[in-house]
């Protein structure tokens, strides 16, 4: 698959590859592309979420929230570090 993307895009998804850790807009795209690819309809992306699904994310949220209150978080150096060790390995 190719996909054509005009140079002001591709400038705008590097800097978003960038900040996200990927070293590369080719890596950052496909991620994302596989992303979208595991959704049975790509219409249930941009779907609000489910009772259910909130109420996971919420869940998710709170025991982020206490782990980084108990002082087990890290600095975003650090884990922008860890994000670019994982993605190139």
């Amino acid at each position: 698959m190719q996909l054509n993307i005009p140079p002001h895009e591709t400038e705008k998804l590097a800097q978003h590859a960038t900040a996200a850790g990927f070293g590369s807009v080719e890596k950052y795209v496909t991620q994302f592309v596989l992303t979208l690819a595991e959704r049975p309809r790509a219409d249930e992306v941009f779907a609000p979420l489910t009772d259910d699904e909130l109420a996971v994310s919420l869940a998710m949220i709170d025991r982020g929230t206490a782990e980084i209150d108990a002082g087990k978080g890290m600095n975003i150096d650090e884990a922008r570090r860890r994000t670019r060790e994982n993605i190139s390995a």
